[in-house]
């Protein structure tokens, strides 16, 4: 599958509402509940005994993406993804079908653990030769991968292995970090995916008996482990690989032979994205009889543009049509993408209302059923939700270690109030800039994650209900 391919089906699948405006929808519960039942346990000594990243003292000379390759070709050809969710979600864990799921792994774990640790990670993507159409088939892998060590670490922790269990954690980690190198934004967003699976055995382990504390292993991941201004970027590289000529040089820069090139380029690009895979973009992708069409349509609006930046009527209909229309195709693209993507470098708490004005903005004055370049300006908030949501699963379980810290040192009471944790402190969460939500109860407390106020699709805030055992 292309880089094209992958990108455009998560637009359609995160953001197609957004190009058809609001619908209404039933009343939910806002919020995800869950129960937590911990154990009080003490930080290790020394402090970082545990940790979820190998240290530099421990790089080895190589490439990890080379090992990481080598590693998929020795994985077992087919795997039973629906059995394999099954046994992860069930309370009850069946230990005999995942040993015997997981002996088909054999080896394969030590090999990624070494790739974790070479010094480099070069995947060898051709973006600036091949843009779009560039092959990712090593995605598909590392999802397989990961999911066969999920099961791993929770029949780690199921059979009271929990060194094994971080070990795993760690090569896990290390893997969705690796694919942040020379991420192209589906890849970063398949890691992002990754660490949600990790994080949730992380939970996992913090409930077994006896399992230890992973407060500063957490505390000493990266704060982000995949970061979003660099996804933005990549993006935008990608479209400078569609379209060569316009690589470093201005719109006023091109000539008629620039646009001519660029039409054709942009009608490649709508072909691709509109077939042989059908991929339905906002309900905004058109065939090429529709592109043509559309173009005509376009005619007028460009033209007045043209108009309204000095040009006169005469000097217009001096101009070939590819440079009226591609003025203006290419001035709108850069206008819109700019205003979605100069939020990309906040904080998603600080970020997130001028990402929806600026999409909403987009919406209702954009040319979006005309322009197809206005397909790839999408989708700066949803990634940004997605990577802050996954942050805020991080700060959770990080928040979680530190009441198991605090119990481990009080006789199994929890603090009043989070800022008693002035040894483990929590931080903010990132989807609100705000602390987290807390009540005590003594031997139970409270934890509450506010909700996005406009999320109407999914449950974006979780009350977990903490009790000490």
């Amino acid at each position: 599958m292309t880089f094209a391919i992958c990108w455009l089906t998560f637009l359609g699948q995160a953001v197609a509402g957004q190009v058809q405006g609001p619908t209404t929808a039933p009343a939910f519960d806002p919020y995800e509940h869950v129960t937590v039942e911990i154990h009080p346990m003490a930080p290790p000594v020394p402090a970082l005994k545990y940790r979820l990243l190998p240290e530099v003292s421990e790089q080895i000379d190589g490439n990890a993406a080379t090992q990481y390759l080598l590693t998929f070709e020795l994985m077992p050809p087919a795997m039973d993804f629906d059995e394999v969710f099954r046994l992860l979600d069930e309370p009850h864990f069946d230990k005999v079908k995942s040993a015997a799921i997981i002996e088909n792994f054999s080896g394969k774990f030590h090999q990624a653990e070494l790739a974790s640790r070479m010094e480099r990670c070069d995947w060898g993507l051709p973006l600036p030769d091949e843009g779009p159409t560039t092959l990712l088939p090593h995605i598909g892998h590392c999802r397989s991968f990961c999911l066969a060590l999920a099961l791993q670490i929770r029949l780690d922790t199921a059979e009271g292995k929990y060194d094994d269990a971080v070990t795993h954690l760690r090569i896990g980690f290390s893997m969705a970090h690796r694919l942040t190198e020379q991420a192209v934004p589906i890849q970063g967003l398949v890691a992002t995916g990754l660490d949600a699976w990790l994080l949730q055995r992380v939970a996992e382990l913090q409930q077994a008996p006896g399992a230890p504390n992973l407060y500063w292993a957490l505390a000493n991941l990266p704060r982000t482990l995949v970061e979003q201004r660099p996804l933005v970027e990549i993006e935008r590289s990608m479209f400078f690989a569609s379209f060569p000529e316009l690589r470093g040089r201005r719109i006023e820069q091109l000539d008629d032979d620039d646009y001519r090139t660029f039409f054709r380029r942009m009608a490649a690009l709508n072909q691709l994205v509109t077939g042989p895979t059908p991929v339905d973009v906002h309900r905004n992708s058109i065939s090429s009889v529709e592109f043509a069409v559309s173009m005509v349509s376009v005619y007028e609006r460009a033209k007045s543009r043209l108009i309204k930046q000095g040009q006169t009527p005469e000097q217009i209909g001096q101009m070939p049509v590819q440079t009226i229309l591609g003025s203006y195709l290419l001035s709108e693209y850069f206008e819109w993408s700019d205003d979605l993507d100069k939020w990309a470098g906040l904080p998603y708490w600080q970020a997130r209302e001028g990402m929806l004005r600026s999409t909403q903005a987009m919406r209702e004055r954009a040319d979006l059923r005309n322009n197809p370049l206005l397909q790839l300006a999408f989708g700066v908030e949803s990634v940004s939700r997605e990577l802050a949501r996954v942050q805020r699963m991080e700060v959770e379980a990080q928040c979680i270690e530190a009441l198991r810290a605090f119990a481990a040192a009080h006789g199994g009471k929890l603090p009043a109030r989070l800022d008693e944790l002035v040894d483990t402190p929590v931080p903010l969460d990132p989807m609100t800039g705000k602390p987290l939500g807390y009540e005590s109860h003594g031997a139970s407390a409270t934890l509450t994650s506010e909700p996005l106020p406009d999320e109407m699709k999914h449950p974006s805030g979780r009350i977990t209900q903490i009790v000490v055992k």
